[in-house]
């Protein structure tokens, strides 16, 4: 009987860390959202002094 006890705690522990990790991986995804500055520019070659 003991043994049943341990295990249902166990079982509502780890359902509450998984529920509890859902609830912040949803709010920093929400967060996380935003438009992306535009960049201007690309790639170009360096040469000389330049070249760091």
């Amino acid at each position: 009987m003991l043994k049943g006890m341990r295990a249902s705690r166990a079982f509502r522990r780890s359902l509450i860390v998984v529920v509890v990790a859902a609830i912040a991986g949803a709010l920093v995804r929400v967060q996380g959202k935003g438009s992306v500055a535009p960049t201007i520019g690309g790639w170009r070659q360096l040469s000389g002094p330049n070249f760091r």
